[in-house]
């Protein structure tokens, strides 16, 4: 995501946004290369009242070109993204922390591009074992986000 977004998870940042140029050029250029970005839209505290946020649509309108993908941990927001913003591919977050492996297998059945694996199931063989559609799961090799799986390069915004 672009600094200050609402709709962001993790740090804080001090009022700093990014000017429409700034973002429509980021997106050009990164898409223009083939490259998707990926807007991390993890806040786990958005209300029906956010989901209106000028900024947070300003940056998923810019990129809804059906190229971009955004992860999200919130059920509102999943729900708003996929009626107002159907060109996105959708990514289950890690911060779902889902530990429960019927509960796991039931969002890989939803209709998402990836989920996430909470990196803590990392080394549990035996509740991987029990993992049933294994291309979809995108598994974390630490908390920094590095991925386990190849393939094209991703742009987190």
């Amino acid at each position: 995501e672009f600094p200050t977004s609402r709709w962001n998870g993790g740090r804080f940042n001090q009022g700093d946004q990014c000017n429409a140029k700034y973002i429509r050029g980021v997106i050009a250029a990164i898409n223009g290369k083939g490259i998707p970005i990926r807007y991390t839209y993890t806040n786990p505290l958005l209300t029906e009242a956010d989901l209106s946020d000028e900024y947070c649509n300003f940056c998923m309108q810019a990129a809804d070109n059906g190229m971009n993908e955004v992860i999200v941990v919130s059920d509102i927001l999943e729900e708003y993204i996929r009626k107002t913003y159907p060109g996105f591919k959708i990514i289950s977050s890690t911060c779902k922390e889902i530990k429960n492996m019927n509960v796991l297998n039931a969002e890989l059945a939803k209709d998402y591009k990836l989920v996430v694996l909470d990196y803590n199931l990392n080394n549990q063989f035996e509740k991987l074992e029990q993992i049933k559609d294994l291309p979809l799961l995108f598994k974390l090799i630490d908390e920094l986000k590095e991925s386990a799986n190849g393939g094209k390069p991703v742009v987190t915004a």
